[in-house]
């Protein structure tokens, strides 16, 4: 059982029934995610508390590892808020839901938090491409397979596999290295990525590795979520073989729609400029956005 406010237990394994029913009742919010919240849990600092029958999460900053809470739910909305706010001064990636079950939003300082909203994508879009936005990832999927086509073979990523946890672990340290990332960053994503791998029983993940001529330059790790949408976890490739990252993620699209899937929630941004571009280049008329927002009191604005 999740205790209930001001009290706040340490996440573990064992909260993750009553977490995915509750967050069932929402959109795929992705920082509310079970599978998300856990893995990321690298220093075993995430709380969480029933704050009149919302979810409370206190977890790390993604990048800063600074602490972060957030809330849930639509009961007693301003009560809750109120009472979160005398515990820090403010309150962040708190869901769209929450803003909109706020009584009296004027009491608060509510800002949009475009960093950190959520991509929502249809998987029938990004598997067929269509249409002349998408005509250069087209040629590039297709410049990649006439490439790499002698060598390229695809398997089904094996959790299990100590072999494979650590190829992947090196495939992302070069993913990081091409991209310049600072050491923390590099430690706190490897950290939840061996995390996630040493509890994948518990999770239904689908995971995918591309090699060429035998050598693992690529892997892919998503999970069968909520509301018929898959949540991408963990996506990483070797830039020297141009193109992968767009082949890839057509192949991704392809076998999670194959699962059953609509929808894939490619997380956020976090601000950065390169992935919000790759990102921003996937979004068309029929995908959307979860947004979050920073709630402060608005005597503190």
């Amino acid at each position: 059982m999740i205790v209930k406010y001001p009290n706040f237990s340490k996440l573990d394994i064992s909260h993750k029934q009553e977490i995915n029913a509750f967050v069932s009742q929402f959109p795929p919010y992705s920082d509310f995610n079970f599978t998300s919240l856990f893995c990321w849990d690298i220093d075993g600092t995430t709380e969480i508390s029933n704050l009149n029958g919302n979810l409370v999460i206190k977890m790390d900053d993604y990048v800063t590892g600074e602490p972060v809470y957030s809330i849930l739910g639509k009961q007693d909305i301003d009560k809750s808020l109120t009472a979160l706010l005398n515990l820090s001064p403010s309150l962040k990636l708190v869901p769209a839901d929450v803003i909109n079950s706020i009584q009296f939003p004027s009491n608060f300082e509510i800002v949009e938090d475009r960093d950190q909203f959520d991509y929502i994508y249809p998987l029938a879009a990004q598997v067929d491409l269509a249409g002349g936005h998408n005509k250069i990832k087209r040629n590039k999927i297709s410049k990649f397979v006439r490439t790499y086509y002698e060598d390229l073979s695809l398997k089904k990523m094996q959790f299990n596999d100590p072999t494979i946890m650590h190829e992947a672990d090196q495939i992302f340290l070069s993913w990081s290295s091409e991209r310049h990332r600072n050491n923390d960053e590099v430690r706190r994503e490897a950290a939840a990525i061996e995390r996630l791998f040493k509890y994948a029983k518990h999770f239904m993940l689908v995971g995918i590795q591309v090699f060429l001529a035998d050598t693992f330059v690529g892997f892919s790790i998503n999970e069968i979520a909520q509301m018929d949408c898959a949540i991408c976890h963990f996506q990483k490739s070797i830039l020297t073989f141009e193109n992968i990252d767009v082949f890839l993620s057509n192949l991704v699209a392809k076998d999670l729609k194959h699962f059953g899937c609509k929808y894939t929630n490619w997380e956020q941004d976090l601000g950065l400029p390169g992935l919000r571009r790759l990102k921003e280049s996937y979004m068309n008329e029929d995908g959307s956005f979860l947004k979050k927002y920073t709630i402060t009191n608005k005597s503190a604005g």
